[in-house]
């Protein structure tokens, strides 16, 4: 019962930094990341310009940058 359900998953990192990161994600992504505190994360989609979600993403929130963590074949699939 406690393994039930687990299984490893790779992910990519993109490390986005800026003034200008948040307002950028902001308008790109389904959550209000200004809400979201240093040190905290949470998972979004990221939208198409018809509304349609592209891909999710885990954000995490550093002081000096925001760390989003994409399933490895999202990177594959991007090339």
């Amino acid at each position: 019962r406690l393994s039930s359900g687990k299984f490893e998953v790779s992910f990519q990192v993109f490390r986005l930094n800026g003034t200008d990161v948040l307002d950028f994600l902001q308008r790109q992504s389904t959550y209000n990341l200004n809400e979201l505190q240093v040190g905290f994360f949470h998972l979004l989609s990221f939208l198409d310009p018809q509304g349609r979600a592209e891909f999710y993403a885990w954000a995490l929130r550093t002081p000096s940058e925001v760390l989003l963590l994409t399933p490895q074949l999202l990177k594959t699939q991007a090339r």
